[in-house]
């Protein structure tokens, strides 16, 4: 990443330019209500790019080079979150100047509801709404849809499937346990979803959980799980390959 000191307002740049460079999570990105977790959010590290320095946690100090300029290799601790770097020109009246940027995985995009279903999937964790857990990535999004499509046919009394967990904006950990702990692994990439199969609106009819199953295999998923059966999480679990 490249780096810069330069002059307020004419925007000349600095040569041989002393500064700071940090990083910084930001809190309640991604879906992550900070006060429903129990540890501090990781944060990425850096190192001044060629050259043989090990990764940091920061702040790293270095100089601009003839052409008022550094370049900083930066490393995520952890993806799926947004974090701020800030460089600050450690002389007589410099300034910081703060930038943001989104630690995640590409290509995932939200995926709104459809006449074949409802999102469902809400928690207080994550201010009541259904629209952060419901991101994916455009294969496995149009394998859903097509699994969706082929099962309704199939059941035309069922009229709509419920799909709750796909991924979050950024992917990454998914606060499942509602700590940094908790992972939710295979969700981490926009690659999966789950379906409800617990009786409720909606749900898989029991007779039709193996069909679905199928359907999702037909379509691309390379694993399709039965989980949490018998409980108030009973769902399924179709999984696409990774990128």
């Amino acid at each position: 990443m490249v780096v810069y000191c330069y002059v307020v307002g004419s925007g000349q740049p600095v040569p041989n330019c002393p500064i700071a460079v940090s990083t910084a999570a930001v809190s309640n990105s991604n879906a992550h209500i900070d006060s429903h977790h129990t540890m501090p959010r990781p944060k990425s590290q850096l190192k001044i790019a060629y050259t043989s320095l090990p990764f940091t946690a920061g702040p790293i100090y270095t100089n601009t080079n003839q052409f008022g300029y550094a370049i900083i290799e930066t490393k995520a601790t952890i993806i799926g979150q947004q974090e701020t770097l800030t460089v600050n020109a450690q002389v007589p009246g410099g300034i910081a100047q703060v930038n943001a940027v989104n630690v995640r995985y590409p290509e995932i995009y939200y995926v709104e509801a459809k006449p074949e279903w409802i999102h469902i999937g809400s928690t207080a964790m994550h201010g009541g709404s259904d629209a952060y857990n419901h991101w994916m990535r455009s294969t496995p999004a149009y394998g859903l849809l097509y699994a969706a499509q082929a099962f309704l046919a199939a059941f035309p009394s069922q009229g709509k499937i419920a799909v709750n967990d796909m991924s979050l904006p950024f992917g990454g950990k998914f606060d499942l346990a509602g700590n940094w702990t908790g992972s939710h692994q295979a969700h981490h990439r926009g690659t999966a979803v789950d379906v409800r199969a617990n009786g409720a609106q909606y749900s898989l009819p029991s007779a039709g959980i193996n069909q679905f199953m199928m359907y999702c295999g037909t379509y691309g998923a390379t694993v399709v799980l039965h989980e949490s059966v018998g409980t108030p999480n009973e769902h399924v679990h179709c999984q696409w390959p990774n990128p």
